[in-house]
């Protein structure tokens, strides 16, 4: 399946030739991981069985996998009972898949697309993972929003990303090590780009993943008894935020939330706000009480009792 990408970010496109480039150098790894017998993980190829990756339970679960490579990952799940599908930027990876599904006779779909725009239907799948893939080729703010729109209620996101602070360290020159000095700021990482290749990548800081640099608020709100998550898209939403679910209307027109710019100037505060006030109550009932509210969704479910399992490599 083929998706034209277009109206989209640099990007998508820069790194789509990157690997349509680089994908002969990685046929020969994959053609190893999809022989291998277990799952191995990151650089060091961490035994699945020491690092308890990937759900205990596979069998028939609806799998997507985020930026797929040649697709061994999915394999490995197909391997262990779920109905995996893969999902890349590079064409020529993806040719390199089928080989691969060719070869071993294990057959699953494969989709030509960003993962920051998966041409596929809400609530699809029970389980999108990323090793190396979406998780640092595609921008954070649009990917992660997306696995959670296709994500049925309960799913799980798993991602295998670099550390933070091998990105802090390494150096602008491909191939040279980490050093011991911090190179770039903590503050601020997001996008990553390099002096000898237009390849793009991202990289957050520690909690940042969930977050949104221009919305407020946005993102994971602790409540009562869990999690939830809530976006507001407008002032219209802030309002009814204000006075229907915090039972505090002047609150909208406080001068330090009155605007979207207001509150991202002076969300630490509007979090232990909401926090505070979201302290008492359970997260079922703030998430229907949000729902019945007409409050906007951050392109996921607001709680669907799933989970994201982060796992940061060198």
């Amino acid at each position: 399946m083929l998706t034209a990408v277009s109206g989209t970010a640099d990007h998508v496109l820069r790194n789509r030739a990157a690997w349509d480039r680089w994908a002969a150098e990685h046929a020969g790894p994959g053609l190893r991981n999809w022989a291998a017998a277990e799952p191995s993980w990151g650089i060091w190829g961490i035994a699945e069985a020491q690092a308890g990756v990937l759900p205990a339970d596979l069998e028939g679960r609806d799998s997507i996998e985020l930026g797929c490579g040649t697709g061994y990952v999915s394999a490995w799940l197909a391997r262990r009972g779920a109905r995996p599908a893969g999902l890349d930027n590079s064409a020529a990876q993806l040719a390199t898949a089928r080989q691969l599904q060719d070869r071993s006779g294990l057959r699953f779909p494969l989709i030509h697309a960003s993962a920051e725009r998966a041409p596929l239907a809400d609530g699809r799948f029970d389980l999108a993972i990323s090793e190396y893939g979406a998780s640092i080729w595609c921008d954070p703010y649009a990917w992660i929003p997306e696995a959670a729109r296709l994500l049925r209620p309960g799913g799980q996101l798993i991602f295998l990303v670099n550390s933070v602070l091998l990105m802090l360290t390494v150096p602008d020159t491909d191939g040279v090590p980490a050093t011991e000095r911090l190179l770039r700021p903590y503050f601020g990482m997001h996008r990553f780009e390099w002096p000898d290749d237009e390849s793009v990548e991202f990289h957050l800081g520690h909690g940042e993943g969930v977050r949104h640099p221009s919305i407020a608020p946005y993102g994971p709100y602790r409540t009562g008894d869990g999690t939830i998550f809530l976006g507001v898209q407008d002032d219209r939403e802030w309002a009814t935020l204000c006075g229907e679910i915090l039972q505090r209307p002047g609150l909208a027109e406080d001068p330090r939330f009155r605007s979207n710019t207001d509150r991202v100037d002076n969300n630490t505060e509007l979090t232990a706000i909401l926090e505070e006030a979201f302290a008492d109550l359970g997260a079922d009932r703030v998430s229907g009480m949000l729902d019945r509210a007409g409050i906007a969704d951050p392109g996921g479910p607001r709680r669907t009792g799933g989970s994201a399992v982060g796992v940061l490599a060198a």
